[in-house]
């Protein structure tokens, strides 16, 4: 399996270095039924881990900003305790359907909020007038005239849909 399960905090950004072909292999492993995603308001923990290995264990920066430098180990300690600490996480998440869900509902019911989130999957979030870019960045689907993450993903819902 490619991935067999995903948490991304709400706000939490891709890295840049990532590029889009990380969001594709995203897409990729979720057609391919090898995804399963669950969203957290907020995720403070960057962590890649298999059975065998932890890829990557990164935490926050005093900017806020991830550390995606972070560590590795094969130790069967530090495999146990971010095995625990991803279940943790992983219990007070959402599924990835109900928390898109969610977010469509605000979508439909906040006037002007889904032409907005297309002006922006279309490269025109200069356009959005301010108090609405305000509350899209304020639900986290957009930072600094961007989508976030989930922004795109309800933007490709949207695509869907229409």
């Amino acid at each position: 399996y490619l991935l067999s399960a995903v948490l991304l905090g709400e706000r939490q950004d891709i890295p840049e270095e990532w590029g889009p072909s990380f969001v594709e292999v995203l897409y990729r492993a979720r057609s391919q039924g090898v995804l399963e995603e669950r969203f957290l308001e907020r995720f403070d923990v960057y962590l890649y881990m298999s059975d065998v290995e932890v890829a990557t264990v990164a935490f926050p920066m005093t900017n806020g900003k991830f550390d995606y430098l972070g560590f590795s180990s094969r130790d069967e300690d530090v495999r146990n305790w971010c095995r625990e600490l991803f279940e943790h996480y992983w219990e007070m998440s959402t599924p990835r359907d109900e928390f898109i869900e969610d977010f469509q509902k605000w979508l439909v019911k906040t006037p002007g909020a889904g032409e907005a989130l297309r002006h922006y999957g279309e490269g025109r979030g200069d356009e959005v007038e301010a108090g609405m870019r305000s509350k899209l960045e304020k639900k986290g689907l957009s930072k600094e005239d961007k989508l976030t993450f989930i922004g795109l993903v309800l933007y490709r819902k949207l695509l869907q849909s229409a």
